[in-house]
């Protein structure tokens, strides 16, 4: 059971690290968003593609070993949270398991935080660049067309679009 404990106690820190990792490259992203730098925008997208990957992986880890020591202490797995384990089980990591508990709480909140001011920054960005494309749309030049005959009829054809190909 001990080696449970120590299992459980090394992956919830190295979530707490992958959590830091993920934050700080939505802080990156922030920036890039406000600079407009596609370039590097496009590679910290796939490294919280990575760091999304890598949590996934953990939190599956995590949860079995929870539900080893669930069944091995007769628990209900759903019941099982880390101040549970920490409190039911008189284990050295316990302090331990509850700061980074703590830690985990606070990260997730700081990420929601980043990840909703980088959603509005995005959605404020798209907003402007479809209000550009329509407003380039709209205005168009005057471009002589011929009808029936030898008329000549001036209509306006949009900027953004070259028609004549």
């Amino acid at each position: 059971m001990e080696s449970l404990f120590k299992k459980l106690t090394d992956i919830v820190a190295r979530e707490v690290e992958q959590f830091e990792l993920f934050l700080k490259l939505l802080t990156e992203q922030q920036d890039y968003l406000v600079g407009n730098d596609v370039e590097n925008l496009n590679r910290v997208v796939k490294a919280q593609e990575e760091a999304i990957l890598v949590l996934k992986d953990l939190e599956a880890s995590r949860m079995r070993v929870v539900e080893a020591i669930s069944e091995r202490s007769d628990n209900d797995p759903t019941d099982m949270t880390l101040s549970k384990i920490a409190e039911t089980f008189a284990i050295p990591q316990s302090g331990k398991l509850e700061k980074m508990q703590q830690s985990l709480l606070e990260l997730h909140e700081r990420v929601s935080r980043a990840k909703d001011r980088n959603e509005f920054l995005i959605k404020k960005s798209m907003e402007h660049i479809d209000g550009t494309v329509r407003m380039l749309a709209s205005s168009g030049v005057e471009v002589p067309t011929y009808k029936n005959g030898n008329d000549v009829e001036q209509s306006k054809q949009s900027i953004a679009v070259d028609r004549t190909a």
